[in-house]
């Protein structure tokens, strides 16, 4: 494989990449926006619903790109672990379309009724994983290790919000058992925001792998020492 034939075809992969990047934030926008401004015009859900498969879309595509790029091409090194890269993370930006859809269904019930004191806490995983999302993404594109484990370490937080927010919830339902339905879905909403930050966390680890070939920050900090 000569250099400009991998910088081709590493250019049309990772744009391919970026695309599909791009409309899982696009689905997060929407589905915050949702959230935030506390409206669901009778369109919103189609919305989400066209953009999840634009996603699915995509996912096939970029699959496509990069099997193609393996079978006429013979990369290697971090060309390689790139591509293979690309390829097992493609199935999590899709994932992220998934649980993107299914909190567009909840917020639909969950907008009618009252409002709680979790609402925030709704918001702020919303931020938190919105900006995961965002950086994980920065990070893959840029193999940048350090802005990688910043989202790894701020998977913790997401997760300390949702422990909190069961908690609220739980306390919230055996006070008032008419907000039991409220409360149950925003449990399920946090719940998948929780799977996104996941997800948003393996596409941080892949930069570790890109990079050297390990999954670990500090496999990673032990070959620099």
């Amino acid at each position: 494989m000569t250099d400009l034939r991998i910088d081709r075809t590493l250019e049309n992969v990772e744009k391919e990449f970026l695309t599909l990047g791009s409309l899982v934030e696009n689905i997060l926008s929407q589905i915050s926006e949702l959230i935030k401004k506390r409206k669901f015009a009778p369109d919103s859900l189609e919305l989400v619903l066209d953009c999840e498969k634009k996603i699915n879309n995509q996912d096939r595509r970029l699959l496509k790109v990069c099997t193609e790029s393996l079978a006429k091409e013979s990369p290697f090194g971090m060309d390689l672990r790139f591509i293979i890269a690309v390829m097992k993370l493609s199935a999590d930006l899709e994932r992220m379309g998934d649980q993107s859809r299914n909190i567009a269904y909840l917020i639909k019930d969950y907008l009618n009724h009252t409002t709680t004191k979790v609402d925030q806490d709704i918001i702020e995983m919303c931020n938190q994983v919105q900006w995961m999302v965002r950086t994980s993404i920065e990070a893959f594109m840029k193999r940048d290790v350090l802005l990688a484990e910043r989202v790894r370490e701020n998977d913790q937080i997401v997760d300390d919000i949702l422990a909190d927010m069961r908690s609220k919830c739980t306390d919230m339902m055996k006070q008032d058992t008419q907000l039991v339905e409220t409360g149950i879905d925003q449990i399920m909403m946090a719940k998948n925001f929780e799977r996104i930050a996941d997800h948003a966390t393996n596409v941080a680890e892949e930069v570790f792998f890109v990079v050297r070939g390990h999954q670990s920050f500090d496999s990673y900090k032990g070959d620099n020492l």
